[in-house]
This record gives structure tokens, C-alpha cells and sequence, in this order.
């Protein structure tokens, strides 16, 4: 009976690691760019101390932000619902300026109204290649947001991701500059990283 317990705890022991390794890249849906130089570590490569990016700088033209869309995905949650009508209070309040309003990412061809936009505040998962783009640098749990030419994005592995995404983003970039014409940004991209870091597994003592 000690035998059986002790072998059932060493395949729950081995189930949960490869659960937490998958996460570890669960929100990046290319497997191209799933890390696999850390197959023989103790260590995922990804929880390393990253080398210096230099920083590209970034500014966003108050005025401007009229010619702007939200952009949502086309789905009836209401945290993202509720997170993205915070956002268009939060840029009408700071800035008094009013968007062009809040849109889903649903496309029409040949449709003036239902269609990709060149000034868009992209928030979550959605079909543009800006939000994808940047969310599949996004692992487990991660979220930011980013300057991309004339588009702003705002996302997170998941909902609830992209809700504190949305939050930073008002802590950050809308909160602090209040009466600003240009709100200049150090880094035209920023995320929240989370860190695994899975120093020793020991199974029957070993």
C-alpha cells in the first residue's frame, strides 16, 4: 500500500511539472518560437536574466487621439466590456478628448463602418496583426502594451490579463500625464513579465 502511494505521488509530481513547463509558453500560440535550448536545464532559459534591450522611444499626440478607434474583441465579456468603456472614460477625462468611439474587431469586406482602421487602440486578442503580433510575445500570465506606427496595443494572455493591461496603461501612460499635448513614453513597449523559476524536483528522494 506505501509502495502504491508513493508511486501515485511521483506521477502527480511529474504531471504537475509538465503542466507548469506548458505554461510557461501557453500564450504564445507559435511554435516556432517556443524556447527548446532549455530542455536539459533545471532552469527554463526564458527565466534568465535577459541582456539590455536599448529602448526605442515612443510619443502619442494628444490631439490626435480624436482619429483614434477602441478596438475590442467581438465577444460579450463583460470584464473586457467594462475594461475597454474604463479606458474611453479615462482618455475623455484626462485629455477631454473624445475618440471616434468603441468598435469590435468584426471585419465586413467592402464595409466603410466594419473595418480595420489606421488609428486604432487595439485592446485584447483580437484578428489585427498588431495585437497578434504582440501578444505572441506574451507568456503565461504576461500583459502590456505598445506603440506600433498608428496603432496602440493593450493585451494579456487572457481576459483578466488584459484587464490589468488596461489598468496599467491608465496608471501609466493617461493618469500621470494630465494636461499634456504629447505624452512621450520611454519605451514604446512594455510588459509585465512573470517569473517561473523551477530550481530542483525531487521524486522518491532523487
Amino acid at each position: 500500500m506505501k509502495n502504491y502511494f508513493t508511486k501515485a505521488v511521483s506521477l502527480l509530481l511529474v504531471l504537475l511539472m509538465t503542466l507548469s513547463s506548458f505554461a510557461l509558453v501557453a500564450c504564445n500560440k507559435d511554435e516556432g518560437n517556443t524556447p527548446n535550448e532549455s530542455n536539459n536545464d533545471e532552469t527554463p532559459a526564458q527565466n534568465e536574466t535577459e541582456p539590455p534591450v536599448e529602448n526605442t522611444k515612443a510619443e502619442i499626440n494628444v490631439a490626435n487621439l480624436s482619429e483614434y478607434y477602441i478596438v475590442r474583441p467581438d465577444t460579450q465579456n463583460k470584464d473586457m466590456i467594462d475594461s475597454v468603456k474604463a479606458l474611453y472614460n479615462s482618455l475623455e477625462e484626462t485629455f477631454s478628448v473624445k475618440t471616434k468611439g468603441i468598435t469590435t474587431d468584426f471585419i465586413l469586406p467592402g464595409n466603410d463602418t466594419y473595418k480595420e482602421h489606421e488609428y486604432e487602440i487595439i485592446i485584447g486578442e483580437t484578428n489585427r496583426e498588431a495585437s497578434a503580433a504582440f501578444t505572441g510575445e506574451l507568456k503565461y500570465s504576461e500583459y502590456g502594451y505598445a506603440v506600433v506606427g498608428n496603432k496602440i496595443v493593450i493585451a494579456g494572455c487572457s481576459v483578466a490579463d488584459t484587464v490589468l493591461a488596461v489598468e496599467k496603461f491608465i496608471a501609466d501612460v493617461i493618469t500621470p500625464n494630465a494636461g499634456k499635448d504629447v505624452v512621450v513614453l520611454e519605451s514604446d513597449k512594455y510588459i509585465q513579465k512573470v517569473d517561473f523559476k523551477f530550481d530542483t524536483l525531487s521524486i522518491n528522494g532523487t
